[in-house]
């Protein structure tokens, strides 16, 4: 017979979520980069985010761009996935974009005619 699995208390369980997220928020943080492109047509080309395989696997992308309209302020990040055409990510407010960051993902930014703004990790 399994034994029943012990249940913590609300207040114990909300007591370790919240260390574990300060933990892992802290670790974010001391490790991410922001990026701002200031507009009149600034862009990033086309690039490998690890391309020295220095142990990184995974890139995350934040979007902090509110009212963004691709139409008309560009600066849209395009991906080249291995094996695929491309894909085009408008860069609106609260997205969260996660790939590999190694040869399967090359990207790139397009040029932007507004000021645009991500954290990077």
């Amino acid at each position: 017979m399994m034994p029943k699995p012990k249940l913590c208390s609300r207040k114990t369980f909300e007591l370790w979520l919240m260390k574990f997220t300060q933990k892992l928020f802290f670790t974010f943080v001391l490790k991410a980069m922001v990026a701002c492109y200031p507009g009149n047509h600034t862009a990033y080309k086309r690039h490998v985010d690890n391309y020295n395989k220095d142990g990184r696997c995974i890139t995350t992308t934040y979007y902090l761009n509110k009212n963004w309209r691709s139409e008309v302020d560009g600066g849209l990040f395009r991906m080249y996935p291995e094996g695929s055409g491309k894909v085009d990510i408008h860069p609106i407010f609260d997205r969260l974009l996660i790939f590999w960051s190694d040869k399967r993902n090359p990207h790139e930014v397009l040029p932007s005619n507004r000021t645009r703004y991500a954290v990077f990790y």
